[in-house]
């Protein structure tokens, strides 16, 4: 009987610890947010250098596997130029498909 009690318990006690723990915390202060702000600024910077740099990387083998292909006489395609859709025009832009 004591368990039953005890479990009942349970999600009530973990239900009022996690109110507990989020009332806890304070805003940030101004220092704070200027510093996740600048964070966050310096986290996109590398970000936009480490996709530079892939694209780059990408541009080469790209390049070196159609030098080598013209060199053995296979047929290739000239490169598709692909332009990034925007992240929220993506969903709208591709067709959805029919259920029948």
């Amino acid at each position: 009987m004591r368990h039953k009690v005890f479990l009942t318990w349970i999600p009530l006690l973990l239900v009022a610890s996690s109110l507990a723990a989020n009332a806890a915390l304070l805003p940030p202060t101004p220092s704070q947010a200027a510093a996740a702000v600048e964070k966050k600024a310096q986290a996109d910077a590398d970000a936009k250098q480490a996709q530079i740099a892939l694209t780059v990387s990408m541009e080469d083998v790209t390049r070196r596997w159609r030098y080598n292909a013209t060199m053995r006489s296979l047929k290739v395609y000239p490169p598709v130029a692909l332009t990034p859709l925007p992240i929220a025009a993506a969903p709208a832009a591709l067709p959805m498909p029919v259920k029948r």
